[in-house]
C-alpha cells in the first residue's frame, strides 16, 4: 500500500533552489513549486507510480491538489474548491492561499 503521508525515495531526488523546489522521478521533473506556482510533468508516462508519487509531494508540502488517473487519462483535482483539468504536461497550478 501507499503511503501518502511522505516521500517514497526510490528513484525520487529533491532539488531545493533559491524559493524553489523540483521533485525528479526517474530523472524527470515531476513536480517543481515555489511560493507563486506548481508546475506539474509527468514525461508522458501515464503510471499510477507517478500518480502516487505527484500526490506523495501534494500531501507533504501541502500542495492542495490530488493527480487522479480514469481510463488512461490523467486529471488535476485542486482540493481547495473541488476544480478537475484534464492533465498536460508542464500545468502550471496556482498554490492553495
Amino acid at each position: 500500500m501507499v503511503q501518502l503521508n511522505k516521500i517514497g525515495r526510490y528513484k525520487t531526488r529533491i532539488i531545493k533552489q533559491d524559493r524553489w523546489i523540483t521533485v525528479m522521478y526517474f530523472n524527470i521533473p515531476i513536480v517543481k513549486f515555489s511560493d507563486k506556482m506548481i508546475a506539474l510533468n509527468n514525461g508522458g508516462q501515464i503510471t499510477q507510480s507517478t500518480k502516487n508519487r505527484m500526490n506523495q509531494i501534494s500531501n507533504y508540502y501541502e500542495l492542495g491538489y490530488q493527480v487522479h488517473i480514469n481510463h488512461k487519462i490523467m486529471n488535476v483535482k485542486l482540493l481547495s474548491n473541488g476544480n478537475r483539468f484534464n492533465f498536460h504536461n508542464n500545468i502550471v497550478i496556482l498554490p492553495k492561499t
